[in-house]
């Protein structure tokens, strides 16, 4: 690095351009510790001395942080030991970490996503042994037009299409597959916070107006040595293919093309964030939080035109996820198509576990398994039971008395049976297959799955409604609905037991 830590830069166009970036945007107040991404090549390196100039006009405190993905066998070994000689020589602290990207990659995982992920989750842990709220990376205006063509042929939707943002907070991502520059801008205007996303690191790109051309250009004017990736010469990658021939032939016709592109990202980027503040508003005011999930009013749903009803559902999801990895505009359109065609309980193919479907209390969001099984629980009568997997309890007492209320069998959430008729003890538990009872009110047996639909119990909540159930396993009571008529309170009963059905899902069951 050719500059002293307190000397002062000379007039330079792209420096002026960072400087007017990170200034514009907000992205490294004064004083800020930020970790500096380095690879060795003219990108970062670039980056790094520009920064370095600039941070002490501003009190930035500057940590260098280098990936090893041990990809390159020995030129991996050497970009590493040049990023360490590149911060010594600028007085800088630096972090080496080494990673087998061969080892870890999954058979459905391209060595460049392998790599990626892995590197985003090391530079975190850097950043925060670092006290770094930052992370700058050198992606520039060549990597946003990539970006978005890369984007544009998969058949990405709006979101897909505006490309990286100057600022977006890190996200860690669990899938292989998964983009952390798409994940993490994603997540930021669906106001969502998966478990995995480190709020307090931001990934900065400070030089994503900035061409290739111009950083390449702004090196020989520093003299700044870099390393040059062998790998980035091959076109198998998709990227290197858009780099190396689309572009490249796109610019014969249209000299501006990757400027171009990049512009448009950023147009488009304001219009998404429109369309996904307008969604926003729409949930506030239709959309309801269960305990289970997101549910939304379909008919007002219905009523929105097809591009709000998009980001209303990619929003609805990210909110409920946390996050929306690996959604693509493929997903939402199915789902879309569904919901509009009201097709009751058919559920797109959505990833992560998530489900998204019409019901017959509206669209419900939420993840594909609810309930897991558990043993029985056996009730304390008198007391109360918690019934921690349901979220609930049953309170349950003895009465001497018999009113004629208690006749009516149940009545929202109590339940009134005979004592003399019960075999205990009682005890709690989920619907099994081929579950059948004797509601209060018919002389014949039913199936417990069909006296649920015809309740109005949504699909997705059946597997939680707490049955209590005899000593023989025999259903006694479907909890918040009905007992069996085989126990319900006469004249003649002496004795009663009271159950009281005492939860956090009673405001979802009908």
């Amino acid at each position: 690095m050719n500059v002293a830590p307190d000397a002062r830069l000379p007039r330079d166009s792209l420096l002026e351009s960072i400087a007017e970036t990170i200034a514009a945007r907000d992205l490294l107040p004064a004083g800020s510790r930020v970790l500096v991404a380095v690879s060795g090549g003219a990108d970062s390196v670039a980056l790094l001395d520009a920064l370095h100039g600039l941070a002490p006009l501003h009190r930035w405190h500057l940590h260098v942080g280098h990936v090893n993905h041990q990809l390159r066998g020995a030129e991996s070994e050497a970009d590493a030991a040049f990023v360490a000689q590149l911060a010594a020589g600028a007085g800088l602290p630096c972090t080496l970490r080494t990673v087998d990207v061969a080892r870890a990659q999954q058979d459905n995982a391209s060595p460049e996503n392998t790599a990626r992920r892995l590197r985003y989750r090391l530079l975190a842990g850097i950043a925060h042994e670092a006290g770094a709220r930052c992370i700058a990376l050198a992606h520039h205006q060549d990597d946003q037009a990539e970006t978005v063509l890369l984007h544009l042929l998969r058949g990405s939707g709006l979101g897909g299409l505006t490309g990286m943002r100057y600022a977006s907070p890190l996200l860690i991502a669990d899938d292989a597959e998964a983009s952390p520059r798409h994940a993490a801008s994603t997540a930021t205007v669906c106001g969502a916070a998966h478990k995995q996303a480190d709020q307090t690191i931001t990934l900065i790109r400070p030089l994503l107006n900035v061409s290739r051309a111009d950083i390449r250009a702004y090196c020989a004017r520093r003299g700044l040595q870099f390393r040059e990736d062998s790998t980035n010469d091959t076109t198998a990658p998709q990227r290197n293919w858009l780099r190396h021939e689309v572009l490249p032939l796109l610019e014969t016709r249209y000299p501006a093309a990757a400027r171009t592109l990049a512009r448009a990202a950023h147009v488009l980027e304001e219009d998404y964030a429109y369309l996904t503040e307008l969604a926003e508003d729409w949930l506030r005011r239709h959309a309801r939080q269960c305990t289970d999930g997101l549910l939304l009013s379909h008919a007002d749903w219905r009523t929105l035109s097809a591009s709000l009803q998009t980001a209303v559902l990619r929003c609805a999801i990210g909110r409920v996820a946390g996050h929306i990895q690996g959604l693509e505009h493929a997903h939402i359109a199915q789902a879309r198509d569904i919901l509009r065609e009201g097709r009751i309980g058919v559920s797109p193919s959505l990833p992560g576990g998530m489900v998204c479907r019409a019901e017959q209390d509206g669209i419900w969001i939420g993840h594909r398994s609810l309930q897991k099984p558990f043993a029985p629980i056996t009730l304390s009568v008198p007391g109360r039971t918690a019934i921690a997997p349901l979220g609930c309890s049953i309170y349950a007492a003895l009465v001497d008395s018999c009113e004629e209320d208690f006749i009516r069998g149940s009545a929202d959430g109590d339940a009134w049976l005979d004592s003399a008729q019960v075999q205990g003890p009682l005890s709690v538990r989920t619907r099994l297959s081929g579950d059948r009872f004797i509601p209060l009110g018919m002389t014949g047996a039913k199936k417990l799955q069909d006296f649920l639909v015809d309740a109005r119990v949504p699909a997705r909540l059946r597997d939680c409604v707490p049955l209590v159930v005899s000593k023989e396993n025999t259903i006694v009571w479907v909890a918040g609905h009905r007992i069996d008529a085989r126990y319900r309170v006469t004249a003649q009963t002496r004795h009663v037991i009271h159950l009281r059905l005492e939860t956090s899902l009673a405001e979802d069951l009908p």
